[in-house]
């Protein structure tokens, strides 16, 4: 057995501790860029996605304000009242919003499911995926609803006006109920660390 210097054997400590550094170093730039790309995800996607529901969220609150205002404007000023003109063009412009960041909320969080850049979340993703789309189901009805009861409002039909107000009232908690459910839901999913 052929024994190493002092020199040697300092030599083969130092070579094997730099070679553990430079392993150490790549390591960490690995899981740097994958945080990286994390937090890239977060603010491209996840993030927007969110403030799109809850945009969509408040714009469904501010339309059903606008409608009450409508309704009352209806009934005390009648139906030629600039003010009634002006709550009729709020309430539309809230609907578009809120089909256009309901619209926005799916295609950002679709996008995240079909790339699979989920962290993991997969499965919660695809659950607020689908609750969207009963999301915009719950609208199309509560849209019919409202149709029919501005209809009836323009007729002044007041027998069917308080059941169908009634229905009218009951479809839109519902699809509020859902969007600040699907809302909560995507804010927990971000408040959920990523694990590289």
């Amino acid at each position: 057995m052929i024994q190493l210097s002092i020199r040697r054997k300092i030599m083969g400590v130092a070579l094997a501790l730099i070679v553990l550094m430079a392993l150490t170093s790549f390591l960490s730039m690995i899981y740097i860029m994958r945080v990286g790309a994390h937090f890239e995800e977060l603010t491209r996607s996840y993030i927007p996605a969110y403030g799109s529901l809850a945009r969509a969220n408040i714009s469904s609150l501010e339309r059903a304000l606008a409608l009450r205002r409508m309704i009352i404007g209806k009934i005390q000023l009648g139906p030629g009242d600039d003010r009634t003109a002006a709550n009729l063009e709020k309430f539309e412009a809230k609907g578009a919003a809120v089909e256009q960041n309901i619209a926005s909320a799916h295609a950002l969080i679709g996008a995240l499911i079909e790339k699979g850049s989920t962290f993991g979340d997969a499965t919660r993703l695809t659950r607020i995926d689908d609750r969207i789309e009963h999301a915009v189901d719950a609208r199309r009805h509560l849209n019919d609803e409202i149709q029919r009861f501005l209809k009836q409002l323009d007729a002044k039909d007041s027998a069917t006006l308080s059941d169908n107000l009634e229905r009218v009232d009951a479809l839109r908690d519902e699809l509020n109920g859902k969007l600040d459910s699907v809302r909560s839901d995507m804010l927990a999913l971000l408040r959920v660390r990523p694990r590289s």
